[in-house]
């Protein structure tokens, strides 16, 4: 809902049918936007996942059979593209998948959302370039910027 409400075209791939149901409900107002595959099992879903993961510029990895889905998606994911491994913590092998592909990972650990548990979530990107070549900002007086300030 989150890249939906930016603007974003969503394809996604959904095993469970409720939840589908419940994501195009609330997805209606964007529903031109929207591209939602229903599967089946672990082989549906990993053949949805290689139909577009060559055209995508974000790739989320989350829900069930991650590892599977990475590892479709890692083979034909455009050098441009970015992977999200969500919960890469518990999902090693999925990030591996990228990894064999000299995908560089940027973790992103602290409280999940909601919970009181440690997570982290995976970015994989195929070069660090573009990070490097970002301008640096000042983080003014923001408590990451107090921080910063304090080190």
């Amino acid at each position: 809902m989150w890249w939906l409400d930016r603007g974003a075209r969503v394809e996604c791939v959904e095993a469970d049918s409720r939840w589908a149901d419940e994501i195009e409900r609330m997805a209606a107002p964007h529903s031109e936007r929207l591209v939602l595959h229903r599967a089946e099992n672990e082989s549906d879903i990993a053949d949805r996942v290689a139909e577009f993961s060559s055209r995508v510029d974000v790739l989320v990895v989350d829900g069930e059979f991650r590892t599977r889905c990475a590892e479709v998606a890692a083979e034909s994911l455009r050098s441009e593209a970015i992977a999200i491994v969500d919960n890469s913590d518990w999902y090693h092998d999925a990030v591996e998948a990228f990894r064999r592909k000299n995908r560089f990972e940027i973790p992103f650990e602290g409280l999940g959302p909601c919970t009181d548990i440690f997570t982290r979530t995976s970015v994989l990107v195929d070069s660090m370039d573009w990070i490097r070549s970002r301008p640096r900002r000042s983080l003014g007086s923001t408590p990451a910027g107090r921080a910063h300030v304090l080190r």
